[in-house]
């Protein structure tokens, strides 16, 4: 497994861990979950390696305003648990593969 695959592939196991259904195959999202994908990568360092920035997107299903609020916010709990937060949450949608509708989601950019 790649080093950038391993990264993103720690950052599931422990959102798992908190309860949280996430992934990284958008095909495989299941809302309410996570999506779990690359934000960025830096430079190598004279070392070796890179630093991997996750994007995790916490999923709600379509519920209507307030019920899509309430699953974030439990998502948004239990993700903080174990993922620390590089900038602020950020309010998006998403349209997983084979949903067609745009659903409520936030961002958490993280360093894996």
């Amino acid at each position: 497994m790649s080093e950038l695959a391993a990264s993103l592939e720690r950052i599931v196991t422990a959102l798992e861990a908190a309860g949280v259904s996430a992934t990284t195959d958008a095909r495989n999202l299941n809302p309410p979950c996570a999506w779990v994908t690359v934000a960025d990568v830096t430079t190598p360092t004279l070392c070796g390696g890179y630093q991997v920035r996750a994007a995790v997107c916490l999923i709600a299903g379509d519920f209507g305003s307030g019920q899509s609020l309430g699953a974030l916010g439990e998502l948004l709990d239990k993700a903080a648990e174990v993922v620390t937060f590089d900038e602020p949450v950020k309010p998006m949608t998403v349209t997983p593969p084979g949903v067609g509708v745009a659903l409520p989601a936030l961002v958490i950019t993280t360093t894996t």
